[in-house]
């Protein structure tokens, strides 16, 4: 079984982005769920499989920016399995060990894109989510761990 690895949150080098961070972190043990989110994309499933990803257009990116997102969500979708291992991450520290306990799901409930507030600080979490059993905190910086947003290993 592979072995994956996701960041719990893209985390920064400021005051806010820090708490951002602090907090998405909390929510995710909270509600014991993994999850990736890119605000203007559309994920498209025929039977829980994913078929496409499609972008509204609203943030500029290069064609390899949009292949980086669609690939995170085919890893996230289609190759994440039920009993695999998933390492949660900070940058390169790896905060947590835990198994995806679920299929992937759409919760939209605590997300509002239309929201020009402090979204994370009024409940935001993640849209795209598997559930994940077996969370042991884990203490381990390791270099040779990519920043991206998931990959297996």
């Amino acid at each position: 079984m592979p072995k994956w690895y996701i960041q719990i949150f893209p985390c920064g080098t400021t005051k806010r982005t820090k708490n951002d961070f602090d907090t998405i972190e909390a929510r995710t043990l909270e509600k014991s769920t993994i999850g990736i989110n890119f605000a203007d994309s559309t994920v498209t499933l025929t039977n829980n499989k994913l078929d496409f990803v499609t972008f509204d257009g609203t943030e500029a990116r290069t064609k390899r920016q949009e292949q980086y997102r669609v690939r995170q969500f085919e890893y996230f979708v289609n190759e994440m399995q039920i009993g695999d291992t998933v390492y949660l991450k900070k940058g390169v520290q790896i905060l947590y060990q835990a198994t995806i306990s679920s299929n992937y799901f759409y919760d939209d409930t605590d997300y509002n894109i239309y929201d020009n507030a402090d979204n994370i600080t009024n409940g935001w979490f993640w849209r795209h989510r598997r559930t994940i059993s077996n969370i042991t905190p884990m203490n381990e910086h390791n270099n040779s761990v990519r920043r991206q947003t998931i990959y297996k290993r």
